[in-house]
């Protein structure tokens, strides 16, 4: 599998909003929660 490093430049509200659901338990790292969240609105466009 092959992988790319993708930055994302997110204001410091939303950047808030993702540690604060890094520190919930919804995800173990804000990269992980990204990969939840680009897959649910990939499944949800098809």
């Amino acid at each position: 599998m092959k992988s790319i490093m993708l930055r994302i430049r997110v204001e410091p509200e939303f950047k808030q909003q993702l540690e604060n659901a890094v520190r919930e338990g919804k995800a173990e790292n804000m990269s992980q929660l990204m990969r939840k969240a680009v897959d649910r609105f990939l499944k949800e466009v098809d």
